[in-house]
């Protein structure tokens, strides 16, 4: 029995190592990938997408500070920074530029996040957080004088003030293809944009495999995948609970010319609760990227209507959970685990669950 339990389902297969890279992995990613192999051991071959960058990889970082003004830094851990291997170029760039622009309105600075796009066309987006009230007009002056590179916002109890702008774009290739997606501030997006590109680039390719399809997609953000997916797909209802994901994903469709696709502002387990037995009619396949912890109860219920579920996985634990919960009904057609975030414990799995006997559905 594996870390994570190595449950029903995961007992039926065997996964073995098919490299999609040459990168050589650090101790730490070969362990954590080894781990969850023999979590979901005996029968299936799984596809293990190695890191193509060990550090500087990261688009998003957020970082503790201490001390105050000249004295201001960042901390990771109990660690004092001042730089960071994980995090961008344009990230360790930006940093010591913030310290010395707010050092004399430090006072109560609690946090930086910062998400810098990789291209050098989109501006970075530092949120500033405070545990008490600051001085909005001097904070502004000194905001101001970052722009156009860098755009602040400042967080605090009941406050949130944006200098010119809360929203950042990136750009994304995909097989052939370039989207551009907004990702407001605050608001979750992957911190590793290349490893999204290839975790959207293993979604098209099963989308492909299932062919032309009705597909629901909860959890959707800020319309990440359903940009993506929305040109392999009959139509595309995705669900977000989150109002500023959701106002972010409708422009996102919008601004990548999608029109086959519609984001409804609900949350996951409530939307299906809401269709009951017609969801299973209403749709062909289904795509989940939930949170860490996982799915739901009712939520996890309604994986089993459909033929086809692909699954994105941030927690193997929690996914040992759904696959066990599957194993009656469904088998693996697909597993990949992309190493997403080298040199930490997590990883991602990315999973297509078919049903055993499709006339069963």
């Amino acid at each position: 029995m594996g870390r994570y339990g190595g449950g029903v389902l995961a007992s039926s297969f065997s996964a073995r190592r098919t490299s999609t890279t040459t990168t050589t992995t650090t101790t730490v990613s070969s362990n954590k990938i080894d781990v969850v192999l023999e979590a979901f051991s005996s029968g299936f071959e799984a596809e293990v997408m190695l890191a193509e960058e060990e550090t500087q990889y990261r688009q998003r970082c957020r970082f503790s500070v201490g001390g105050s003004g000249a004295e201001l830094h960042y901390r990771v851990g109990e660690r004092r920074v001042d730089s960071f291997e994980l995090a961008s170029p344009r990230i360790n760039a930006a940093m010591p530029r913030i310290l010395r622009t707010f050092e004399n309105l430090s006072l109560g600075l609690r946090a930086v996040h910062f998400h810098a796009p990789r291209s050098l066309d989109f501006p970075i987006l530092v949120s500033l957080v405070y545990a008490s009230p600051f001085d909005e007009a001097a904070w502004l002056d000194a905001a101001r004088t970052l722009l156009p590179e860098i755009h602040c916002v400042g967080r605090s109890k009941g406050l949130t003030l944006a200098c010119d702008r809360s929203s950042t774009l990136e750009k994304l290739f995909v097989d052939d293809r370039t989207f551009v997606l907004e990702f407001p501030e605050g608001s979750f997006c992957h911190p590793n944009a290349r490893a999204n590109e290839r975790s959207l680039e293993w979604l098209c390719a099963r989308l492909r495999d299932i062919g032309e399809c009705d597909l629901l997609e909860l959890y959707c953000g800020a319309a990440n995948h359903t940009v993506t997916l929305a040109a392999l797909c009959r139509t595309v209802v995705a669900v977000e609970v989150d109002a500023t994901l959701v106002a972010a994903a409708r422009r996102n469709l919008d601004r990548n010319g999608v029109t086959n696709a519609t984001v409804l502002a609900s949350d996951a387990s409530k939307y299906c609760a809401r269709l009951g037995a017609k969801i299973k009619n209403l749709f062909d396949a289904l795509l989940v990227d939930p949170p860490r912890r996982g799915l739901d109860p009712k939520t996890r219920r309604i994986l089993r209507h459909y033929d086809n579920v692909l699954y994105v996985s941030c927690n193997p634990a929690a996914l040992q959970t759904d696959l066990d919960f599957l194993a009656e009904t469904h088998q693996i057609r697909s597993f990949a685990v992309l190493d997403a975030f080298p040199r930490t414990p997590h990883l991602e799995c990315l999973v297509h669950f078919e049903r055993k006997d499709p006339a069963a559905s």
